[in-house]
């Protein structure tokens, strides 16, 4: 059917609690995104999004979901965490799967101003991950924070879908139109069938 190529996209926005909280509420976070993921219609395409203050590193076993274009080149306990449920869920971190410079993947600066970190990451299910275009910061935006904006290209890609309730949509060939002969059975068969359905015609 026609409608089983076309999706939505569910959009979950987190703010994940930092290595020094409690490790009882870290987890129930993570029960509780994993709860929210699951009620997501499956065909959906899921992007988690937000400040997952996640350090994510370039370990050579993460690569499959990280790609190489990391800022830091270890994971921090939240990191670790986090590329668990990453995993679990068959998602990837499109945050650091394009290569741009490093004051393009700073998304947070620490009060002495000398201090970046990549903690603030897109999300997606990795059979959608060509979906996303690209990801950088823009540090330019004034957001009134020590974030900075993180930015996202998306496209949605609809199949060429031919096959509709069964049987293959017919190609009509329009330039038959220009015959006279054509034209005119055309008119003829367009109005007899008006004629028979006129009663169905709502002209209220």
């Amino acid at each position: 059917m026609l409608e089983d190529y076309f999706f939505n996209y569910s959009l979950i926005c987190v703010h994940t609690p930092t290595e020094e909280k409690d490790e009882n509420e870290e987890d129930n976070f993570y029960e509780d995104l994993d709860q929210i993921y699951e009620e997501c219609q499956k065909r959906d395409a899921k992007i988690i999004i937000g400040d997952l203050n996640a350090k994510i590193g370039q370990e050579e076993m993460y690569r499959p979901i990280t790609r190489k274009y990391n800022l830091h080149t270890l994971s921090n306990a939240n990191g670790t965490r986090l590329l668990n449920f990453v995993c679990s869920k068959h998602m990837v971190v499109a945050s650091t799967v394009f290569n741009h410079k490093d004051i393009h993947k700073v998304t947070w600066k620490y009060p002495d101003g000398q201090t970046f970190r990549q903690i603030d990451h897109l999300l997606i299910d990795a059979r959608h991950v060509s979906n996303v275009m690209d990801i950088r910061t823009l540090r330019g935006a004034n957001i009134d924070s020590d974030h900075y904006l993180l930015i996202s290209k998306i496209r949605s890609q609809i199949s060429n879908a031919r096959k509709t309730y069964g049987s293959y949509a017919r190609k009509f060939d329009s330039e038959k139109l220009k015959s006279p002969e054509t034209s005119s059975a055309y008119t003829v068969k367009l109005n007899e069938y008006l004629a028979r359905h006129v009663d169905d015609v709502d002209t209220s």
